[in-house]
């Protein structure tokens, strides 16, 4: 005979006493269980919403005879210690723009570090907005981000 044959008495549960409780104390305990569960996915997964690459100029837009500095932080998402990571910056228009030492690398990479690359103009640069992709390859994993920096008119 099993449990689902008619005749057999299952034990009768009633969720009446949710309707009872207040509105402010339910909204609350709806709260706290959400930042709880907000709480143990960041614990569980780090680095969910963190980006290997992340960069900035230190001016943008520029004027066409300027260098300007390109900061890069590398962080490293997969889970354990990188070794001999390589961190590539290259311009997508080499006639205009050059990277002074742009390929740079990271002998341990932990969590995250900073480099830092100049970016030179190559002559007359016209105004407009140049693109330089930076690339890095952490435990077997590459990662691409594009970075565009703006030569304003003069």
């Amino acid at each position: 005979m099993s449990i689902y044959e008619k005749g057999t008495a299952l034990p009768k549960m009633s969720f009446a006493f949710i309707g009872k409780i207040p509105r402010p104390i339910l909204w609350a305990i709806i709260l706290i269980l959400i930042i709880v569960l907000l709480y143990a996915f960041f614990t569980v997964f780090p680095y969910a919403l963190t980006k290997a690459i992340s960069f900035s100029f230190d001016k943008n837009p520029i004027n066409p005879d300027e260098q300007v500095l390109l900061s890069v932080v590398t962080t490293n998402i997969t889970g354990s210690t990188a070794e001999n990571v390589t961190v590539r910056v290259a311009p997508v228009d080499s006639k205009s723009f050059s990277v002074d030492k742009p390929v740079q690398n990271i002998e341990v990479l932990d969590r995250s570090r900073k480099l830092t690359y100049l970016i030179n103009p190559v002559g007359p640069v016209k105004p407009g907005e140049y693109e330089f992709v930076i690339s890095t390859t952490i435990n077997g994993t590459s990662f691409t981000e594009k970075a565009v920096l703006t030569v304003a008119e003069k």
